[in-house]
């Protein structure tokens, strides 16, 4: 949520900046066609063009992003994980919230959670699991050795050899997980 929360002061900044660039342009281009500043003049005709033509695209964005972060404040603060919940919650229909839930996955916002059938949201276990677990190939024998993240030393379960944070190929695999 952090991410969408971002991105939605900087669109507000960027859309402030146009909106008071574009008055400002007006009166930068009229001062400098009146002196023959021309380098500034053109400044000043761009500043009006972004002002007048994306500078509502901006304000638009914002308002998408309300709408994104107000979804991933239902699901993280409040615990719904159901089409039909989230659009009772946002006040919204059925398809503008999967519309919604799929432009917050495709974000990257959502990705902890698996969208099923287009009807809920899970949170999937093994992506949680992936980051305390890691794993090497035993010096001795060639087998897997499969380690917790925390601990201090793994035993390959085939010949027994036992591994520890000064063993180069522990060290390596620990940082590469």
């Amino acid at each position: 949520m952090d991410a969408a929360i971002k991105k939605k002061k900087i669109m507000l900044a960027v859309s402030i900046i146009l909106t008071i660039g574009f008055p400002v342009g007006i009166v930068m281009t009229i001062l400098c066609a009146i002196n023959k500043i021309w380098v500034l003049m053109a400044l000043g005709i761009v500043l009006i063009v972004a002002g007048f033509y994306v500078a509502p695209i901006c304000w638009t964005r914002i308002g998408g992003y309300s709408k994104t972060i107000t979804l991933l404040r239902a699901i993280e603060e409040q615990n719904l994980y159901t089409v039909a919940e989230l659009s009772t919650y946002m006040s919204t229909n059925e398809k503008t919230t999967v519309a919604l839930i799929q432009s917050a996955i495709r974000e990257g916002y959502l990705n902890k959670y698996l969208f099923v059938d287009n009807q809920r949201l899970e949170l999937i276990t093994a992506r949680k699991q992936e980051m305390h677990h890691f794993s090497f190939k035993c010096a001795n024998c060639g087998a897997d050795v499969y380690a917790e993240a925390q601990a201090p030393t793994a035993q390959c379960q085939y010949c027994g050899k036992v591994y520890s944070e000064s063993d180069k190929v522990f060290r390596d695999a620990l940082k590469h997980k």
